[in-house]
Parts: C-alpha cells; sequence; structure tokens
C-alpha cells in the first residue's frame, strides 16, 4: 500500500493525532522485536555451527567444509542487516524535524518500510543460512 494512503486510511480510524503517532511507532517497535528474534536464532545457529564444524574439521569433505563456511556467512550478514533495523531513529525526533504533522508521520511510514524491507531480506539471508547448515549437516551424517 502507498504511503499516502495507508497515512488517510490511518486518519479514518482515528483523527486523534496522538493515537496515530503510536500506531506508527508500535509498528517500529514490532520491527525491533522481529529483528532482536532473528538475531537471537542466527547467533544460536552460530554456535552449533561452531561447535559442530570443530568436532570433525579434518575428516570433512570440501563440500561439507563450505557449507560450514557459507552457512555463517549468510547468518552474518542477517544478523548484520538487523542491527541496520534496531538503528535508533525516534520517531519524535522525525515528526520534531518536519514543518507540518502529516510530512512527519510520512517519513515514519518510510522509516518503516525501509526497515520492514531489511527484515524480509534478513529472513531470506537466515532461511539460506539454514538451508545450507541443513546440508552440512545431511553431507556430514551421509544422507546426502
Amino acid at each position: 500500500m502507498d504511503n499516502e494512503k495507508e497515512k488517510k486510511k490511518l486518519e479514518e480510524l482515528t483523527s486523534d493525532k496522538w493515537k496515530q503517532f503510536e500506531h506508527l511507532e508500535h509498528q517500529l517497535g514490532v520491527l525491533d522485536n522481529k529483528a532482536l528474534a532473528i538475531i537471537s536464532l542466527d547467533g544460536l545457529i552460530l554456535v552449533l555451527t561452531l561447535f559442530l564444524g570443530t568436532i570433525a574439521i579434518a575428516r570433512m569433505s570440501i563440500l561439507l567444509k563450505l557449507c560450514l563456511f557459507l552457512g555463517p556467512v549468510l547468518l552474518l550478514f542477517s544478523a548484520g542487516t538487523c542491527c541496520g533495523i534496531l538503528r535508533t531513529r525516534w520517531a519524535l525526533s522525525i515528526m520534531a524535524e518536519r514543518n507540518c504533522i502529516n510530512d512527519g508521520f510520512l517519513d515514519i511510514l518510510r522509516l518503516r518500510d525501509r526497515k520492514t524491507g531489511y527484515l524480509h531480506f534478513s529472513i531470506c539471508l537466515l532461511l539460506a543460512g539454514l538451508v545450507i547448515y541443513s546440508i552440512s549437516i545431511f553431507l556430514g551424517i551421509g544422507l546426502i
């Protein structure tokens, strides 16, 4: 949905500017919480990968070593992308930079959309890392 349309829909729901602001601020908080969850998953999988990788690195095939290298790299990029989401930009300071409240709301919507894009990219990196990690496990136990 286009930001202008979304802003108008928000105005239809409530004419109270403070409630509109709280709604947008809440959406930014939801993105932060999801980014924290992804960073936690990335960290857990990295620890597991490092643990499994150090157990039998000498007797691993080159494909298994490659998977154990690429999986964590993707997870690190996923976590790095989430750090961009977690970068704090206060919603009220965004509003204060603009002369018009509606322009401030549109700026917050653009920030939310940008953070949502980073979140989607981070999820793709996490899933790719998980797939590669799963392949390395299957290679390690001889199923592939």
